[in-house]
């Protein structure tokens, strides 16, 4: 926020909040896709599984880099999304000093909805902004 100019914006993207609370624990990565690999031309096969607690899920993406010996070279990335509700974040952003100028549900700018593959907002600074978290309201100097 400090970084921003008095009316600048900040935009962020996150898997539908919606989405990440239905999913169960996979047990067992599935292949999405296989592309060829940049430097080397051999195929890199991509898969992906997850792990859900009552206050998270952990996805895990996994690339494999299939060799022409039969040898395979794994490269694993993953990422931890606490279960926050879409109004929980809207009271974090306003707490934090921003104003939600937009809500997408995908990157052609489509309407958020629960059934959306992502919660995409882009937020302005405001200098003055009321916590609803603690019930009062702070004033930012410009």
């Amino acid at each position: 926020r400090q970084h921003l100019t008095p009316n600048g914006l900040f935009a962020v993207s996150i898997p539908n909040p919606y989405a990440l609370a239905a999913l169960k624990s996979s047990p067992q990565s599935e292949v999405e896709t296989i592309f060829t690999h940049p430097q080397s031309g051999n195929p890199v096969q991509v898969s992906c599984d997850w792990e859900r607690t009552d206050t998270h899920v952990t996805l895990r993406w996994h690339y494999d880099h299939l060799l022409p010996d039969g040898q395979i070279t794994r490269l694993t990335t993953s990422t931890l999304h606490h279960l926050t509700s879409v109004a929980a974040y809207r009271d974090e952003f306003n707490a934090a000093g921003f104003a939600i100028t937009a809500t997408y549900g995908n990157f052609d700018h489509a309407l958020y909805t629960p059934a959306s593959p992502y919660l995409i907002v882009t937020l302005k600074r405001t200098d003055l902004y009321i916590s609803t978290k603690f019930g009062y309201t702070i004033s930012r100097p410009k």
